[in-house]
């Protein structure tokens, strides 16, 4: 199962990917795409069924989590919780 967070902004979202079961040097992966529930869902695509995903409870969080069901429902939703999108996916892996 691979960990994913995202930071959504306005205008670009940064999508980071923790793999624990790749080498080391090999388990995060982060990507920029822009807002947009196409540019969300074709990253997340190749992962469908296979990931877990955790995002910041803002303005924008109706949308994405509409966007994000498809492919893996929402880890984890939290209004007080602001993190920093590299300890997210770790968070998503403590609550399994």
């Amino acid at each position: 199962m691979i960990n994913v967070g995202m930071d959504v902004h306005n205008d670009s979202t940064v999508i980071d990917f923790f793999d624990p079961g790749a080498e080391p040097k090999a388990q995060h992966r982060t990507v920029t795409v822009r807002s947009t529930g196409e540019a969300i869902t074709a990253a997340l695509r190749p992962l469908q069924g296979r990931c877990r995903v955790a995002f910041e409870v803002g303005t924008q969080a109706q949308w994405v989590a509409e966007v994000v069901r498809p492919p893996a429902a929402p880890a984890s939703t939290n209004r007080s919780l602001v993190i920093d999108r590299h300890r997210i996916p770790p968070l998503t892996r403590e609550r399994s």
